[in-house]
């Protein structure tokens, strides 16, 4: 079994740059912050009991609409958790 010295030589464009690229959201980040008001202000809207309509003409029931802005809210914490991870990144 023969060996031979294999030239390593790689030319420059092959290696990656060493300086860090600029997050491309980093001119965003005043959106995400009216966002997050945003969110903010539906979520103290759907966490309260003032949307439930006790009327018996509602075309669901109170427990039903209690449900469905659980899920709302439920929702939107997610969303306002994945934003708040993003604007820390961009710190």
């Amino acid at each position: 079994m023969a060996t031979e010295d294999i030239p390593y030589n790689i030319s420059d464009f092959a290696t990656p740059d060493t300086k860090e690229e600029q997050d491309p959201d980093q001119p965003n980040k005043s959106v995400l912050h009216e966002m997050m008001t945003y969110i903010d202000g539906a979520l103290s809207e759907h966490n309260s009991f003032d949307v439930i309509d006790l009327a018996d003409t509602a075309k669901m029931d109170p427990r039903q609409q209690i449900a469905v802005h659980k899920l709302v809210t439920q929702h939107l914490r997610s969303v306002r958790n994945v934003l708040n991870d993003k604007i820390r990144e961009l710190r």
